[in-house]
């Protein structure tokens, strides 16, 4: 069969209300033929069947954009030349117990091992226990409060620290980390800045932080890797 390998597979859709497009992707693995890391999509006015662009490519790479009406191609992306916006991320063993990184980590040190089995069996074993706490949960009915995110009217799980400031690089903004963590819970900050404690008092247990008033501004949908064969 071949040594395991991890693909990102999985549709995406990317709506502008205020330019009026919407973009469809499709993130497609290999299976047993074709290409890895291979991307198509189309780009449509929201509402409307009429393919107005066609995108097709490979995301680790080059993105070509096709223009329906006059047939050309160009450079949609091209991962060599377009810029990236560096990550600022706290020290593992300063992350509160549920955030991502600290939770898989024994699947990512796997990952960078190459030991895809215990990756696997890493990522079983948290997910078991996930579904173990949910279950319990369930059986003695109880709703834990959400720290980041809200129901919102239109049932859609929205960020409640949403920040609408454009990202301008190279401005002293950039780099600045009051600015960076000033929308974040303030026992998030505290790690990176050594912010103030969290006062008990506040909401949204079982790490209180306080709480401004909520945007409406639905959070990405994050999907784990596709682990084939």
């Amino acid at each position: 069969i071949g040594s395991l390998l991890m693909e990102t597979g999985g549709n995406v859709s990317i709506k502008c209300e205020k330019s009026g497009y919407v973009a469809d992707l499709d993130f497609k693995i290999k299976g047993w033929w074709g290409e890895y890391n291979k991307v198509g999509g189309t780009v449509k006015k929201i509402g409307s069947d009429e393919v107005l662009y066609t995108l097709d490519g490979h995301w680790n790479s080059v993105i070509n954009l096709t223009d329906c009406s006059t047939n050309e191609t160009s450079v949609f992306f091209d991962s060599k030349t377009s810029p990236s916006m560096p990550k600022i991320i706290p020290p593992e063993d300063q992350q509160l117990e549920y955030e991502s990184r600290r939770m898989w980590t024994n699947v990512t040190k796997a990952l960078f091992a190459n030991d895809l089995d215990a990756a696997t069996s890493a990522k079983s074993e948290l997910e078991d226990e996930q579904r173990k706490t949910t279950k319990e949960r369930h059986v003695l009915d109880q709703h834990p409060q959400h720290r980041l995110f809200y129901l919102d009217p239109n049932g859609r799980w929205t960020y409640r620290y949403s920040k609408f400031n454009t990202y301008e690089p190279g401005t002293p903004e950039d780099n600045d980390l009051d600015s960076v963590f000033s929308g974040l819970p303030r026992d998030i900050g505290r790690m990176v800045q050594g912010g103030p404690q969290p006062n008990p008092a506040e909401p949204f247990a079982p790490s209180p932080v306080s709480s401004p008033p909520p945007d409406n501004n639905p959070p990405s949908d994050a999907q784990a890797p596709t682990v084939s064969s």
